[in-house]
């Protein structure tokens, strides 16, 4: 059986970018029940990756910023942050150099207007305040 979740990646991503359009059509589907659950995350982040392998390792500002914007709805549903949403922030946000700078402000905006974070949210960010720019 073929996997359509591969090749609607694929399709996306054939040219290595997104244009605007694309991204009103992704934010369309994917938040059509109003919310964006885990597995749409998940499949934001195989695009974001194929995009950015097709693009010379070069992705695209309007896809980053949806994706981390999508991260910050989908943490946010119920108001609180959880270590296990901390740690998918570290794994798909905060573990790709390119998306470091807009991931530190989503945990920031994550501790503004969540109702409870937990304590693994502010080492995250401590971690990454701590760390400075070679060069």
């Amino acid at each position: 059986m073929a996997d359509f979740r591969k090749l609607s990646i694929d399709l996306i991503a054939a040219n290595g970018k997104i244009v605007s359009s694309g991204i009103k059509v992704l934010k369309k589907s994917l938040y059509a029940d109003d919310r964006i659950e885990l597995d749409e995350i998940q499949f934001l982040s195989e695009l974001r990756n194929a995009v950015v392998n097709k693009a010379k390792k070069k992705a695209t500002h309007a896809l980053d910023k949806f994706f981390l914007k999508a991260i910050e709805d989908h943490i946010l549903q119920d108001g609180v942050v959880s270590a296990d949403e901390v740690s998918l922030l570290q794994a798909q946000v905060f573990a790709d150099k390119r998306l470091v700078k807009g991931g530190k402000k989503l945990a920031e905006s994550l501790k503004k207007k969540a109702t409870s974070v937990p304590p693994e949210l502010d080492a995250l960010l401590g971690s990454v305040k701590g760390k400075k720019k070679k060069g």
